[in-house]
């Protein structure tokens, strides 16, 4: 074949494989740039799909999981503006970003949203803990556990609210407890009612969620309803199945009952005990 005609087939083939990698803009999309399938989805009353976040890689994320970090000075975390706290509280940077969203949209409805508690570590879950557990602190029905003398008796019963340090969902920075005056009777009536109407329908718009649902319809195991505590699913479903993952009951220590975790099986009833939609 003369040269001449080698050439000019060469250019053609260049040419055509140039259209085949050509987007609609005109631009070149190499087929290793092109944009990745959603990594996972959430499944939720409302099918809600999204891309879910990066995470920590596990050897760092471990401590986070079971609260041993600084929010002050980790990058992970920032402070949440004071105008939608009761108090000066840290959450996750896009846990933050997203709660921010939907305090401005339930405001256009007259709806206030305020956060009471965000991300707490080991040593503040620690101290709730043992303050309910020496009767230093009452239960949320008023009694004291100090005098329920079976030890595994009075976890459970304080667990009805309270997490175990190093199994509370508070500790990845993606929940929030939303202020209330008297628990759930609070959302019965009046402005509580209002602002939990409203969260139910529009909340996961913003990738929150109400995980601790009613025991007896959900047929879920672990704490007690919960209408004040709404969790940012997209990093959390992550955490919850790195959770399982990485964590065991020898990494649940250093606090008053520690060795009942394994007993009550803190992690199957009480870390996976959420409404299982949302798993």
């Amino acid at each position: 074949m003369p040269l001449y005609l080698k050439l000019f087939l060469g250019g053609l083939l260049f040419s055509l494989l140039f259209i085949q990698c050509e987007n609609k803009s005109g631009s070149i999309l190499p087929k290793e740039n092109k944009k990745p399938p959603l990594l996972n989805s959430i499944k939720t009353k409302d099918t809600v799909k999204e891309n879910l976040p990066n995470i920590l890689p596990d050897s760092l994320l471990t401590q986070h999981l079971i609260g041993h970090c600084n929010y002050k000075t980790d990058t992970c975390f920032t402070i949440v503006p004071i105008e939608v706290c009761s108090r000066k509280i840290y959450l996750q940077k896009e846990t933050s970003a997203k709660f921010i969203e939907m305090h401005k949209a339930a405001l256009k409805d007259s709806i206030q949203l305020i956060i009471n508690s965000g991300a707490r570590n080991f040593n503040v879950q620690k101290h709730i803990w043992e303050q309910k557990w020496k009767g230093k602190k009452r239960l949320r029905d008023g009694s004291s556990a100090k005098y329920i003398s079976d030890l595994k008796s009075r976890s459970i019963k304080i667990l009805l609210f309270t997490a175990m340090p190093g199994t509370s969902r508070h500790h990845w920075g993606t929940e929030v407890d939303l202020y209330h005056h008297n628990g759930n009777k609070y959302y019965e009536k009046g402005k509580g009612f209002r602002q939990y109407d409203w969260l139910t329908k529009n909340a996961s718009k913003y990738g929150f969620y109400q995980v601790y649902t009613n025991k007896e319809k959900n047929h879920r195991s672990g704490y007690n309803e919960e209408k004040w505590h709404w969790s940012y699913l997209p990093i959390a479903k992550q955490y919850l199945k790195k959770y399982n993952q990485l964590i065991s009951y020898s990494d649940i220590s250093g606090f008053e009952g520690d060795t009942l975790a394994k007993k009550i099986q803190a992690i199957k009833l009480y870390v996976n005990g959420i409404d299982s939609i949302y798993r």
